[in-house]
């Protein structure tokens, strides 16, 4: 399994000088990237992710050593269909491996929104294997929510074809969601393309498991809920934490994820620093491979 780095972690970066950016996540060593818009900017030429017109953004990452393997779409923009077919159109050019859908929300109990959003996902699916991507759902706590006997996620899965949707596990908000992210994977092997990871602060004053204390099991869940949860000093740099991340790893090796992903919220640090320690601290981890 590789080491990658969802960009949204230096996105303070890249609205400064995006070109300085990339060359400085290159050079720490992230060779695998999930590409990032910056959202709500649209002054940005070519704002999919590497800001460049999709010849010039090829060459560039290749001169970089860097493989595209995913980028990351809104809800409101898989339903847009000129500009999802313009979107994958350039990610097909790039060279890009994947398409995933960062979020999704799903009414309490609401079955039928459930298999809306199922076909929803299947239809993305085929239209990315037109392009020759993959699409894949990434996740945050509301998909561990309770919907009678089975989680959402489970629900997801049953729904979805696998021939033509895949798995993102986010494994902080898999744990902030009071599961084991390790198992989640095993449950799931196969499914599962690529894990985000960060860590969690140790001694941290509320417990890890949100739907404990911060939010109602069985309420609707949408944006507000996650923003009012993404507390700035909730999350820690890769191996600095209380995570078991070589569990993590192990179980998404053995169960055949492509990619370990970096996906730093929020940091207290420089977002140059915070890549850098996970980074080395990544390195420190048994069952990576290196180039």
């Amino acid at each position: 399994m590789k080491v990658g780095i969802q960009l949204y972690s230096v996105k303070d970066m890249i609205a400064k000088d995006h070109i300085e950016a990339f060359k400085k996540v290159a050079g720490i060593g992230y060779k695998c990237w999930e590409v990032c818009q910056l959202y709500g900017r649209t002054d940005i030429p070519w704002n999919y992710g590497l800001q460049m017109p999709p010849e010039e953004a090829k060459s560039f990452v290749a001169s970089l050593g860097v493989e595209v393997v995913g980028s990351h779409l809104t809800y409101e923009q898989t339903q847009d269909e000129a500009y999802l077919e313009d979107y994958l159109s350039y990610m097909e050019q790039i060279g890009c491996k994947a398409a995933g859908l960062g979020a999704a929300y799903f009414p309490y109990m609401d079955m039928d929104d459930l298999k809306r959003q199922c076909d929803h996902f299947n239809r993305l699916g085929e239209k990315c294997k037109a392009h020759g991507m993959r699409f894949y759902y990434h996740n945050h706590f509301q998909e561990f929510q309770r919907f009678g006997e089975k989680t959402v996620y489970q629900r997801l899965m049953e729904g979805t074809d696998p021939g033509l949707v895949w798995y993102e596990l986010d494994t902080y908000w898999c744990m902030r969601a009071g599961m084991d992210p390790a198992q989640v994977i095993r449950d799931n092997a196969g499914r599962i393309c690529f894990i985000h990871q960060k860590d969690f602060p140790k001694n941290f004053r509320n417990p890890a498991n949100l739907y404990s204390y911060a939010i109602d099991p069985n309420a609707n869940l949408d944006r507000s809920a996650l923003r009012g949860v993404s507390e700035p000093d909730g999350f820690a740099e890769v191996g600095t934490g209380c995570m078991d991340i070589q569990g993590i790893l192990d179980a998404a090796n053995a169960s055949g994820v492509q990619c370990v992903i970096l996906e730093q919220d929020r940091t207290a640090l420089t977002e140059e620093e915070s890549i850098t320690i996970s980074m080395n601290a990544f390195r420190r981890y048994s069952g990576i491979e290196w180039d």
